[in-house]
């Protein structure tokens, strides 16, 4: 799939819904670098050798960064994604949590962590493996508790504007680039 924050819609009541999470059939056979992929469609993938897969760990690795940005409170950007500062970032957001008062999930940080796929064999493999641990690490800690308000804030300050909107510019942009 290709999920990012500009491919979440959060409905009014609630319910998140991904668009277009079929793009990635599209974008494999143009066989675009990572780097291409992120700045074009804001599409995560690993780093490999040769052209970007589209694979189940790539499904991680765009989860992962949705969840992440939801951690910062803003989109990634480039120069995050792209570089070995992801760790350092996600170390610096972790501890502003603590900063402010807040503790952060010990749970939820190590599920994140294995997400962004910092150590390979530690990784999800799987979204499904994810959702499994998520939903372990949810009820271990006890903390995190939904909030649709923050989530759909969230999701309006990432796309400068509605959910829907964000969801509209994407499939142009999309439509755009596969012409």
């Amino acid at each position: 799939g290709a999920i990012g924050p500009e491919r979440v819609i959060v409905r009014p009541d609630g319910r998140v819904v991904v668009v277009e999470s079929v793009i990635a059939a599209a974008l494999e056979p143009l066989r675009m670098s990572r780097g291409q992929l992120w700045e074009r469609f804001r599409v995560a993938v690993p780093p490999t050798a040769g052209s970007s897969r589209f694979d189940q760990v790539t499904d991680v690795l765009q989860l992962g960064v949705l969840a992440f940005s939801l951690v910062v409170g803003r989109p990634l950007r480039a120069d995050e994604i792209l570089s070995q500062r992801l760790p350092d970032l996600f170390e610096a957001a972790t501890a502003d949590q603590a900063a402010e008062g807040r503790r952060f999930p010990r749970a939820l940080r190590s599920w994140i962590a294995r997400a962004l796929l910092f150590e390979s064999r530690l990784a999800f493999r799987t979204a499904f493996d994810m959702e499994r641990a998520l939903t372990a690490a949810v009820s271990e800690d006890g903390l995190c508790r939904p909030n649709a308000g923050a989530v759909r804030a969230y999701v309006v300050r990432c796309a400068g504007g509605s959910p829907e909107a964000a969801a509209a510019a994407a499939a142009a942009k999309f439509r755009e680039a596969a012409q």
